[in-house]
């Protein structure tokens, strides 16, 4: 029942309560003994095998994109976890392993995207039959975010890198993709290798970097390379953890501001903003702390009161740490430093939770946010150093062109290209000395953004026929001089697979990506969960039947494509990170899991309605119950929405059964 979800609310129900004491009475009959140990592996294995056989059907004959990340549990075991995107939903295919000797090299590596991806394969083909090529979807999932494209103006990256030409008929070629579209690692440089290594084995499948990984170490490497923001965060965390781990002055601060100071977790340092902003609200009654020993006592409010005895009462040590912490917020320029490191930090923050939703079309969004990020962090450290009257700008904005081209891989060039949505929103000015290899002019710099691309390009039709090599070039450029047009109209997508038949299958494939691997991050929560300190006997083939059964049984919101104007509000600074929610509805807040840069756990929604929702159905002794099974329609469903996995929500998958434990017969 827990893993189904339901709400609070729904326990005090009649149904509910006639459940409970249902199984109250099946226990205290004696034929019931205690399920031992094998009889759960045994249902277990049932019921993994039931999800699994669901998968294949929901994942055959679908386009995918795989993400891999990697975690170490009780320093035993190096696990992977293989994550496919099919366009609506992540699900988990299985964990790959890597024996903890084993040096995480460029080759080890390799060997672990290559058994990733026969497990992908294995997972979409019939075990009875033998594994054929998985034949192209007649429509990639992510062609709702890209079904019309728009005409671009002359004065774009198209007009700056290419020049026009006339638009033949293309040739009849045909092109075989591959069923898994992309793979995405973070962006460690042991990955990139891989992936590089890949792109050479396997040019049909392209890579990516985690975009969210990316941008949480942009944020780390900007504060802790610039000292100015390293001494604020240091002070800003010092006086919050002194408030936070200790109970009478936490107390003290909460007869002012009752609400809780956030520490960010040791391993992901982009929640560090989020500790910056509860200090900025608690800075009134900081303050007020801090003219404690200024105010005469008659004059002294409850708080200044109160600190005033715990100076009185403490020991040496913690007067010392007390006199510590009043200097920091007893500083007017404190409080104006934390300020203007929101401000800055807060566009890269919105950014990174946008993009980790994981939709369908982020990473033909990806340079062009990127490029539109830079422009505002810009605006921002000008404005702030001449504000706080500080030198060292120019750094700091070449630290941000240094990560930011970090991420702008030729794989995102390509995406960006072929998206002209994107184009279109993306003035050729936003790349001024981006690159810092060519001339700083905009004509320069857009053609080498475009020749990058264009090499990549080419690069996945090495073991290609010439025929489809020759239209594949053909069709790039005809493309391009398309866009050229002023008088273009916008092209759908059969006209747009008419017209250039073998762009149209990268397009599908390259645009369709995420760009991130947070979902199998968000999945080592769960098996943290799952494989504790305090219960790490579990095998590996038992915790992977856990985590799997967990994940892809769990309710899942179709993920929604990314659009401009979520980019637009999350480049606002003025946006609260916590206040403004973005277009999609999924929100993904943190999870405790300590071993990777970045990790968050998938928001349940929260439905609370008067009107109870239908609950299982309350258990029957088994010479009572017709096949001893409770079939998808008996699991719960409250109002509208269906809390079940979408694997049972469609009339396809409605007859998956979880097998009952069978009778054990009393002694």
């Amino acid at each position: 029942m827990s893993c189904h979800c339901l709400p609070f609310s729904l326990f005090d129900s009649p149904r509910f309560q006639t459940y409970i004491e249902t199984a109250i009475e099946l226990g205290k009959n004696r034929k019931y003994q205690p399920v031992r140990s094998h009889h759960l592996r045994s249902h277990m294995s049932i019921v993994y095998e039931e999800i699994k056989s669901l998968l294949r059907d929901r994942l055959k004959s679908r386009q995918l994109h795989l993400s891999i990340d990697s975690c170490t549990f009780n320093s035993v075991k190096n696990i992977f976890n293989v994550l496919v995107f099919d366009g609506q939903n992540e699900w988990l295919i299985a964990h790959a392993y890597m024996p903890k000797i084993e040096a995480k090299n460029t080759q080890a590596m390799f060997k672990i995207i290559s058994s990733a991806i026969d497990l992908v394969k294995e997972s979409q083909s019939d075990p009875s039959t033998p594994s054929t090529p998985v034949p192209p979807p007649s429509q990639s999932p992510s062609s709702s975010s890209s079904s019309s494209t728009l005409p671009v103006p002359a004065a774009t990256f198209y007009s700056l890198s290419c020049q026009a030409q006339s638009v033949p008929s293309p040739p009849p070629a045909v092109y075989q993709r591959n069923s898994i579209a992309t793979i995405t690692l973070d962006g460690a440089p042991v990955n990139k290798a891989a992936l590089n290594l890949l792109s050479i084995h396997m040019p049909q499948i392209i890579g990516f970097t985690c975009s969210a990984h990316g941008l949480n170490l942009c944020m780390k490497h900007l504060v802790l390379k610039t000292k100015w923001m390293t001494d604020t965060t240091h002070d800003a965390l010092k006086v919050i953890k002194f408030f936070k781990n200790r109970q009478r002055p936490r107390e003290i601060l909460a007869l002012v501001y009752p609400k809780q100071l956030k520490l960010p977790p040791i391993t992901r340092f982009a929640y560090t903003l989020l500790a910056l902003q509860s200090l900025a609200e608690s800075s009134s009654a900081l303050k007020e702390i801090a003219r404690s020993s200024m105010t005469d006592e008659c004059d002294r409010t409850r708080i200044q009161t109160e600190w005033t005895n715990l100076r009185r009462e403490s020991y040496p040590n913690d007067l010392r740490k007390m006199s510590a912490v009043e200097t920091i917020i007893s500083s007017a320029a404190f409080y104006s430093r934390v300020d203007s490191l929101i401000k800055f930090l807060t566009p890269i923050y919105n950014l990174l939770r946008l993009f980790d939703k994981a939709g369908p079309g982020q990473a033909g969004w990806l340079f062009s946010s990127l490029l539109h990020l830079r422009k505002s962090l810009q605006d921002i450290l000008k404005e702030e150093y001449e504000r706080l009257q500080i030198f060292g700008c120019t750094e700091v904005l070449a630290l941000v062109d240094k990560r930011l081209r970090y991420l702008a891989t030729p794989a995102v060039l390509l995406a960006f290209f072929l998206n002209p949505i994107a184009v279109s929103h993306t003035p050729p000015s936003l790349l001024e000395g981006f690159w810092t290899n060519i001339t700083s002019g905009v004509k320069e710099q857009s053609s080498h953004t475009f020749k990058q691309a264009e090499i990549f390009y080419e690069s996945l039709f090495t073991k290609a026929q010439e025929t489809v090599k020759e239209q594949a070039s053909k069709d790039l450029k005809n493309f391009h001089a398309y866009f050229l047009n002023p008088q273009a109209k916008p092209l759908g997508d059969p006209e747009f697979e008419r017209m250039f038949p073998i762009l149209a299958n990268i397009r599908d494939q390259v645009i369709g990506s995420p760009a991130v691997s947070s979902g199998s991050e968000r999945g080592f929560s769960t098996t943290r969960r799952i494989e504790s300190a305090d219960r790490n006997r579990m095998s590996e083939r038992t915790t992977e039947m856990l985590t799997f059964i967990n994940l892809n049984m769990r309710p899942k919101t179709p993920k929604i494509p990314m659009k401009w104007e979520d980019i637009q509000v999350a480049l606002n600074p003025n946006t609260r990170v916590l206040d403004e929610p973005f277009s999609s509805p999924e929100s993904l807040p943190t999870s405790d899991r300590g071993d990777t840069q970045l990790d968050s756990e998938e928001d349940i929604p929260d439905f609370e309605s008067d009107t109870p929702g239908r609950f299982i159905d309350a258990p029957r002794p088994l010479n009572e119950s017709p096949d001893n099974t409770l079939t998808a329609s008996n699991i719960f469903i409250s109002n509208e929405v269906e809390f079940v996995s979408p694997l049972l929500a469609t009339s396809s998958f409605s007859s998956v059964s979880f097998t009952i434990l069978p009778q054990i017969p009393s002694d």
